[in-house]
């Protein structure tokens, strides 16, 4: 209820304001961008009251009561003519938009050369025939076989076996001491940082356990302050009650020697006569 109250109290100002912005239409006659923007932020003010329209009108309870009812179509019927109003000024005062000159129509176009046409064109036969190698000569490892005679068989001469032989990998290169030594310096670093770590780590733990200390010991004291101030508020109250009566007794005291007094003084004057 509480709530719907804080709407409608602002959308009863939020309209008077929007009204008396429009009241004088000479000041939004100028067609600059600030009359644009101004106008532009109004209705955005305009939404806003009809939201708190709706607000009102569903969480209200009272929003069925004729007079409920008939203040906000009141209101309705001025947040559409304040809008009316904006919208064409709006519309009016709209700032044209310059587009910025295209960039396509400056670049030239690109310039193709035909290709040179110097190599000369194979012809079928050529291009399906395989190319002629010249011969290659035999590699010296092999030496020319011996000559024998007819009636003797021919054999391979011995080739040389370390040609066949391949070749052994080659062997790893030492480690470069300068990367060892990043190694180490980055390890030493790392050990370091841990150390540094754990140490952080206890004296943390120690301060908590400082602090929880204190914790404790400070809500031990407001405990015994709570209770010291219990005692001292009951008794206060026994000597408030105390103090009152005997007040009331010290007033009736008095006005009964006043009394007493007045009885007197009548008594001796009226026996003298």
């Amino acid at each position: 209820m509480e709530y719907t109250t804080h709407d409608e109290i602002n959308l009863v100002r939020l309209v008077r304001r929007l009204e008396k912005s429009v009241a004088t239409p000479d000041e939004w006659n100028e067609g600059n961008e600030w009359i644009w923007l101004k106008a532009q932020k109004d209705l955005q003010k305009v939404k806003y009251a009809r939201k708190l329209v709706k607000n009102v009108e569903t969480y209200d309870e009272d929003a069925l009561l004729p007079a409920k009812i008939k203040q906000r179509n009141e209101l309705l019927i001025k947040l559409d003519k304040v809008e009316v109003f904006l919208k064409d000024v709006h519309q009016r005062t709209l700032p044209p938009t310059n587009r910025p000159a295209p960039l396509l129509p400056s670049i030239p176009k690109p310039e193709f050369s035909p290709p040179e046409q110097n190599t000369p064109l194979l012809s079928s036969t050529a291009l399906f025939s395989p190319p002629s190698l010249p011969p290659s000569p035999l590699p010296p490892s092999f030496p020319p076989l011996a000559r024998t005679s007819p009636s003797t068989t021919t054999a391979l001469a011995p080739t040389n076996t370390d040609a066949l032989i391949p070749r052994k990998p080659p062997t790893s290169t030492p480690s470069n001491p300068a990367h060892t030594s990043l190694q180490s310096s980055l390890s030493l670093q790392l050990s370091q940082m841990a150390t540094q770590l754990k140490r952080n780590a206890e004296h943390f733990q120690q301060t908590l356990e400082k602090d929880n200390a204190l914790l404790q010991i400070t809500s031990q004291k407001i405990e015994e302050n709570y209770d010291a101030m219990g005692k001292a508020r009951v008794m206060l109250k026994d000597l408030t009650g105390k103090s009152g009566g005997t007040t009331w007794l010290v007033v009736a005291i008095v006005m009964c020697v006043l009394g007493v007094f007045v009885a007197m003084v009548g008594v001796i004057r009226f026996s003298r006569f």
